[in-house]
């Protein structure tokens, strides 16, 4: 996991776009409780993406460091890619892949910098741009700070140490990176949930729009918010948890399953800063952790 300093700032950021986040996708059960004939907040479409890119600059301020800023761009490269590959198919959508790995090295914070400027530079290259892009800011910038938070949380996150090796008197070191128990399935479950939780988000907010208001999915001005959640979780099953977020899932975990540890891994072993300190006729490279090691940091 990529070293961080926290901040006060950097905590108040957080709970900032994470206002932002709820007020901005949950818009159809405010306003519907508000109004009779509740529109599309403009106000929100032009200044979210504005509010969004201003956080990440605030929270990638102290990011500046070579190794941030190549697993910025290579998860930009690689979330391209794998958005492009994927495009036309039935909810396969591969950039999740990509996110939640790298997310799960970068943490909360800089998860949240690589997730949004992923999906914005995936949107222009290919031509995913629309209203639906800042919302889409907002969810994948949380999809990889998630990432990088349950790793935190649960503390699978640190690499075996590098074992040394000796060949005719020469030392080294073995880039053999160990993988913690747990990792694979603490990636799988979590890719499920956020699969579900993306298209839940993504169908909360254009709800309104979709639907004939006089269907009993459809969103009813002046009701309670409780009763108009129960037609969306009708809605959002009817339109797309059955079809388009199974699939995203099931695609999502059956790569995470396979080669998500060893993703997460290469990650880690490239973009984490490492020391190697001496040890016997050998080295030993491990995880940079403590400050002030007597260390050559590379």
């Amino acid at each position: 996991m990529i070293s961080q300093r926290t901040t006060v700032l950097d905590v108040l950021i957080v709970v900032f776009l994470a206002g932002i986040t709820v007020g901005s996708l949950l818009w159809p059960l405010i306003a519907s409780t508000t109004s009779t004939s509740p529109t599309v907040p403009w106000v929100v479409l032009v200044f979210l993406p504005l509010l969004t890119l201003a956080a990440a600059t605030l929270l990638a301020r102290t990011l500046v460091h070579p190794r941030p800023l190549a697993l910025i761009a290579v998860t930009v490269v690689a979330g391209t890619a794998a958005r492009f590959l994927s495009m036309g198919t039935f909810g396969v959508e591969l950039i999740f892949f990509i996110l939640i790995t790298a997310g799960w090295v970068a943490g909360v914070r800089m998860g949240f910098v690589l997730g949004v400027v992923t999906i914005v530079v995936s949107a222009v290259v290919t031509g995913g741009l629309g209203p639906w892009l800042p919302f889409q800011m907002l969810a994948c910038g949380w999809v990889a700070a998630g990432a990088g938070a349950v790793a935190h949380v649960t503390g699978i996150r640190r690499w075996a140490h590098q074992a040394p090796i000796q060949a005719t008197g020469i030392s080294g070191t073995r880039h053999g990176w160990a993988v913690p128990r747990g990792t694979r399935l603490a990636l799988v479950v979590y890719t499920v949930i956020v699969a579900y939780l993306f298209g839940a988000a993504m169908n909360m907010w254009l709800w309104p729009w979709t639907i004939d208001p006089s269907s009993r999915l459809a969103l009813i001005p002046g009701e309670p918010a409780a009763t108009n959640l129960v037609r969306f979780f009708r809605y959002t099953l009817a339109t797309s948890t059955l079809t388009w977020d199974t699939v995203r899932a099931i695609a999502n975990a059956m790569l995470m399953a396979s080669i998500g540890p060893a993703m997460v891994a290469t990650f880690s072993r490239h973009f984490t800063p490492r020391s190697t300190l001496p040890l016997g006729d050998g080295t030993r490279t491990r995880p940079l952790t403590a400050r002030g090691e007597a260390a050559t940091r590379h």
